[in-house]
């Protein structure tokens, strides 16, 4: 039986437990990021703690939503290995009909339905459990150009930094870019579950300066038994030139080379940061966002939105008419 439950109702000791067991199992489903992320998060339990669900949500204009919140790259079903494909399809059906919106990000175990509303996302990650001789030979001619100029430049790799610093390079160079939108919110997070992470000792704080200990770029990565996740990293854009962030990541490559661990770029959609990471030999993946509308009003405004971004010219005569079907509707 899968049973819906409050926050304030879950053992978070069985849930841990059972995130551990299960397949994917990943620091962004644990019961502390949960609650970091959305501290009034619900779940779908499957008898005790057997298979689990978190459901992130929100409230906004009376309207109940589940979502994947910023810095959490997977959700979804967290099950034992021999669990039967269509358990994922069972706890899509026990979600509450309260919740209009439901915007998920799902593992890379869960399997879903061909009839299921998913959007396809893209990642890409590379295995470190060979040698740093054999890694680089996949690079791409342009990140080999880039790293002999780096090789140049005098710059310094430390592993230690300040996560708040980190988090102000990026607010102040990419965080300015019309295609982010962070909020403050979101930084005050991401520092509040680094340093939940710090306290685990699962979190890799590496930065680079120049030879007048100019910080130029910093990284955060995130350890889990497998997998570790190049999570979040900011730069400064006057320095651009000396391709500090391409001689973080290769450094960080070489000092952690001949180890079973899969290193996940975590993402991106963005065809640029995309190249970016398969130059250093990433191989891409994918992965599904279920994207579901339960109302017929938040239907017709996400086809309406999708309609607007692939016809921008025809922005004006689709709003007309979606207006005037509104107003002549009895």
């Amino acid at each position: 039986m899968i049973s819906f439950i409050e926050h304030q109702d879950i053992d978070h000791i069985k849930w841990n437990a059972a995130i551990e067991r299960s397949l994917g199992a990943t620091i962004f489903a644990c019961y502390e990021f949960l609650t970091a992320a959305s501290p009034k998060w619900c779940a779908l339990v499957k008898g005790d703690y057997e298979a689990v669900m978190p459901l992130p949500c929100r409230t906004k204009w009376g309207m109940h939503y589940i979502y994947t919140p910023r810095f959490l790259s997977r959700l979804g079903l967290f099950a034992p290995p021999d669990t039967p494909p269509h358990l994922l399809r069972s706890f899509f059906e026990a979600i509450p009909k309260q919740f209009i919106q439901i915007d998920m990000t799902l593992n890379t175990h869960n399997y879903t339905p061909a009839a299921t509303e998913t959007l396809t996302l893209c990642s890409h990650q590379l295995s470190l459990n060979q040698s740093y001789s054999t890694i680089c030979k996949h690079y791409s001619n342009n990140h080999k150009r880039n790293l002999k100029k780096t090789a140049q430049a005098g710059l310094q790799y430390h592993e230690n930094g300040n996560v708040a610093e980190i988090i102000e390079l990026f607010k102040q160079n990419r965080g300015k870019e019309k295609t982010v939108h962070f909020a403050e919110t979101d930084y005050s997070f991401l520092l509040q579950i680094a340093c939940i992470s710090l306290k685990m000792g699962i979190l890799d704080i590496i930065t680079v300066t120049s030879e007048g200990n100019q910080l130029l770029c910093g990284a955060l990565f995130l350890k889990e038994a497998q997998r570790t996740w190049f999570w979040f990293s900011g730069r400064d854009a006057r320095f651009v030139e000396q391709k500090a962030m391409f001689f973080l990541l290769d450094e960080y490559i070489k000092r952690h080379d001949n180890q079973p661990v899969i290193l996940d770029f975590n993402g991106s959609m963005n065809e640029n940061i995309a190249r970016f990471y398969r130059g250093f030999g990433g191989e891409k993946y994918e992965v599904a966002m279920w994207h579901c509308s339960r109302n017929i009003l938040v239907k017709m405004y996400w086809r309406l939105k999708k309609c607007i971004k692939k016809n921008k010219s025809y922005t004006f005569i689709i709003f007309c008419i979606f207006a005037t079907n509104i107003i002549i509707m009895p």
